[in-house]
């Protein structure tokens, strides 16, 4: 795995920082859980931390996460979307509970794009590395359990709250049915000092067979939508196919 950058690491963990709300299920939620159950348990091959795929295929994955703090409702950059759908490029959205809680509409919306798939990144986006085993159960189950009520399905992939995590994190995500899918190169993109050309720079640079990318789409990637048609085209004329997490690791949706 790449080490990223310092500046660019910084920058990502200032916003993730944003994304520690706890906040339960809206009251009077009138979806279903009918049918809903967690999901079997992984194999224990399957159960470490994935930050990339074959690097003997020129496959990489475009990822972007939405989060937001309590009390704050953060935003969902719809430019961004337009770009993955003008460009016909698939990409990954690893959604919290509480961001999906508050955004019933844009979490149906990617859900319908056949080019998309979601993930679950945590209901309110605790330190994996901190808290105990039953802790860690509930934000992976809620998370799942609102997909369900909004989707009527669940995500079979798991982002870990500031990339950390512990070997009884790791466990219990798999014994929920999760891989746990981390990335090997940062964008930068919480930074509004990294301007769209530096962000389309280094993440050009930076990508290899099996990447994947972190970048975000909840109106906090200050720069993202303006680098993003640049990173798809460059990515592209070195070569790379962009697919899914799931198409770059040859899981099952």
């Amino acid at each position: 795995m790449l080490r990223p950058d310092p500046i660019f690491f910084r920058a990502f963990v200032a916003l993730i920082l944003l994304c520690t709300a706890v906040a339960p299920m809206a009251a009077g939620d009138r979806s279903s859980l009918s049918g809903f159950e967690i999901l079997p348990p992984l194999s224990p091959d399957h159960r470490g931390l994935i930050s990339h795929g074959d690097r003997s295929l020129k496959n990489v994955a475009l990822t972007f996460d939405l989060c937001q703090t309590k009390g704050v409702r953060s935003g969902f950059d719809r430019k961004i979307i337009d770009i993955l759908r003008e460009t016909g490029t698939p990409a990954t959205f690893f959604l919290g509970g509480l961001w999906m809680r508050d955004h019933i509409a844009e979490t149906r919306m990617l859900a319908a794009d056949t080019r998309f798939e979601l993930g679950n990144h945590s209901w309110s986006h605790p330190d994996f590395s901190q808290i105990p085993a039953e802790k860690i159960a509930g934000e992976v189950e809620e998370t799942q359990r609102i997909m369900w009520k909004i989707l009527g399905y669940q995500g079979t992939l798991f982002r870990l709250p500031y990339g950390r995590y512990s070997d009884t994190a790791l466990a219990v995500i798999g014994d929920r049915g999760l891989y746990t899918i981390q990335w090997d190169v940062v964008s930068g993109d919480p930074d509004p000092n990294v301007t769209a050309g530096r962000m389309t720079a280094w993440v050009t640079d930076q990508a290899r067979p099996g990447s994947i990318i972190i970048m975000h789409a909840n109106g906090r990637g200050w720069h993202t939508a303006e680098a993003l048609p640049v990173i798809i085209r460059s990515l592209r004329s070195q070569g790379y196919v962009l697919v899914t997490v799931s198409d770059l690791l040859g899981l099952d949706r």
